[in-house]
Order: structure tokens, then sequence, then C-alpha cells
């Protein structure tokens, strides 16, 4: 390749000290293109415990990225993001291409940085905004349509959020771009044992990824098994009172919360387990349970994001259409577990969804740009 870039990614989300897992499919993607280019990652956030404005740098793979966050006082709120990004883009050399990430509320600062150093820009979306509720008035929406316009290409994480996109008057260059199985090579099936072990990963937020319809539906299942929910939230409390007052004292039905984990240490554990559910009522991508499949984790899901493509019905896992079912669904995919796929993750999948492949779509976006050639 004849020419070393200096890309930076202006993103919404990236994992921090206090939310590890926070856009850690951001931070993937910046991984992917350093093994090429220059990337410097700007994130900027509130912390609970600054008492002042903080920014750290960190560099890694061969000095290829650095990773600048701007922390400030939560209770500064809008004041201090401004000041917080205004510091961080006053630092950062000018580079070849800038790549957006989430436009939730910091892209009209981006805007305004972007017309200043006149580069171009391309627009990574991942947020579920656009499928609840989406305010088509008003000066965001305003500011985002002419965002989404100018960006030499938009690239949803799936052909379900590109459409909610335009389907909310968000007009522009679609180029669906999956998300990056950023975990090691898939893992067998475990065999099968005489205790359950079913697991979740995700924020705990009920009204989004509906952990209290599963921990319900269990009720039906007997045990012996185990049900660990990876993550933390706004609705943790709820849920670990209503799993007490669903099965009490019952030691052979346990519902285990384990909080955030790093992704090395869900990579680590999710083997171990037999089943994962996921019951979200939308996703963009949902990550979560391709990378269970990877691990050798069968998969009952309801109908969202990408998981339809990868799941093979009876083989891999089955889709849940009614969260009531869960319980059944579960008996079902145990009884036939020892007649799974060892492998649940077909290595074409895996190479669609892996770092090579991001970085080749990015590649021939840049060279439409002209920004280099082979």
């Amino acid at each position: 390749m004849s020419q070393n870039l200096h890309i930076v990614f202006l993103t919404q989300w990236y994992p921090h000290p206090e939310d590890v897992q926070n856009g850690v499919f951001i931070k993937h993607q910046a991984v992917g293109l350093a093994k090429h280019h220059r990337v410097t990652v700007i994130w900027v956030g509130p912390s609970e415990s600054a008492t002042r404005m903080v920014a750290t740098e960190d560099r890694d793979y061969g000095e290829q990225l650095l990773e600048v966050r701007v922390r400030y006082p939560r209770n500064r709120r809008a004041l201090g993001k401004a000041m917080a990004l205004k510091k961080a883009l006053t630092s950062v050399e000018k580079p070849d291409v800038v790549h957006l990430n989430v436009l939730d509320r910091d892209f009209p600062i981006w805007e305004l940085w972007l017309k200043k150093i006149q580069k171009p820009f391309i627009i990574h979306e991942h947020a579920s905004l656009y499928f609840k509720n989406y305010q088509k008035d008003g000066l965001w929406h305003a500011s985002r349509k002419r965002l989404v316009r100018n960006a030499f290409r938009v690239c949803p994480v799936s052909r379900g959020l590109k459409n909610a996109m335009i389907d909310n008057g968000l007009e522009g260059r679609y180029v669906v771009v999956p998300n990056i199985l950023g975990v090691p090579e898939s893992v067998e099936r475990k065999p099968k044992s005489d205790h359950l072990m079913l697991v979740s990963i995700g924020d705990l937020v009920n009204d989004i990824k509906r952990f209290h319809k599963i921990i319900k539906a269990l009720k039906k299942l007997p045990g012996p098994w185990e049900y660990h929910i990876i993550g933390d939230g706004v609705d943790r409390e709820v849920l670990e009172l209503l799993a007490k007052d669903q099965f009490g004292s019952d030691l052979s039905r346990n519902v285990v919360f384990k909080g955030r984990l790093s992704q090395a240490e869900i990579q680590g554990k999710l083997p171990r387990f037999h089943i994962f559910l996921a019951n979200s009522r939308y996703e963009t991508f949902g990550l979560a349970a391709l990378e269970a499949l990877n691990a050798g984790v069968p998969v009952l899901s309801s109908p969202v994001g990408v998981i339809q493509k990868y799941l093979r019905e009876g083989q891999n896992g089955m889709i849940v259409d009614n969260y009531k079912d869960y319980a059944e669904k579960i008996g079902q995919l145990w009884d036939r577990y020892d007649e799974l796929d060892l492998q649940l993750m077909l290595p074409k999948d895996r190479e669609e969804l892996s770092a090579d492949g991001f970085v080749d779509r990015i590649h021939a976006m840049y060279r439409q740009l002209g920004l280099f050639v082979d």
C-alpha cells in the first residue's frame, strides 16, 4: 500500500474505566485500521468522580493507535462537554479522513470542526435511536440530515438500521458495514451435562433488553439450571427482586447477576455455558449473540438485528417470537443438544465479520476518495 494515512475517529461511545464494554465494537474497528494506518480516537464523556476536566492519552499497536479520552464532571453537562471537545479537537493532528461514530449529542460540534478542516468523512451508525420515537422536527434532525447528506458514505451496521434511518428522512450514500467479531478463533460446542447453564449479556434496561420477561418465562423451566446475566444498568435492582420473588431459595433454579465484565473476561467465561438467551425489543446488530455462537454456545433469540442471517434453525439455535415460549424452546434445544452442529459459527460468517473484512470495505471507500492506490 502506497500511503500510511492519518485517520481520526470521533465517537460517542468508547471503552473507558467506568464502562469497559461501552462501544467495544468501535474499538475493534479502530484497531483493525491501526494495523495499516495511524488512527487517533477521540472520546469525550462525563465522569462521576472527576472534579475537573481530565485528558488521558494511550498508545498501542506500535504507536499506530492513539486513544484520547477527555472526562469532565457530570454536573457540568453541556458546557463541560463543549469545553472537553474543544480541548480534544484543538490538539489533534490534521487527518486525511474522519470517521464519525454515533450521531447523538456530540455531532453538531463535530460538524463545526469538519467545516474548519475540510476533510472527507464517513459516518458509522450503531445507535437504536432511529427505531423508537425518533424526532423528525427541530434543529437536531436538521443538523443530522445535513451531516448524513454530506458524508462520503453512511455505514449503518445492518440493513434494518439503514432502512430505519432512511424512513426517518435521512438521505445519504449508504453502505451497510457489519460490526467486527473481535474474538479469538471459534470454539466447538461443549458437551451436554447434568446441569444446564444459561447466559445473557447486555445492559440491564428492561424497556429494550427485556430480561424481566426471560426471568418470568423461566418459571416454567424445571431445574437444575443456572442463568447468568452479564451486565449492569438502571433495572438491575428490579431484576434481582424479580428473580428472588420467582425462585426464592430454590437452589436448583438460580439466577446469578455478574455485573459488567471486560471483553476478555466474557470471552473466557462464555464457552462454559450451554445456551445463550437474547430477548431484545430491537437491536441495531446484536453482536453478543454472534459472540456466543463463536464461543460454541447455541442461541435462542428474538428476531432482531442480524441474528436471523447467522442462525440456522435447529442447528445452532432457534428464533423465539414470543417470550412466553422461552422455557419450551430451551427444553427443545436441550433435548436435541447433542445433535446440534459442533461448529456453530460457519467459516464464511467469521470471514464476513472479520477485521480484515472490515478493513477491505473501508479501503474500497478510500480508493474511491482517491486517498491511496495499491
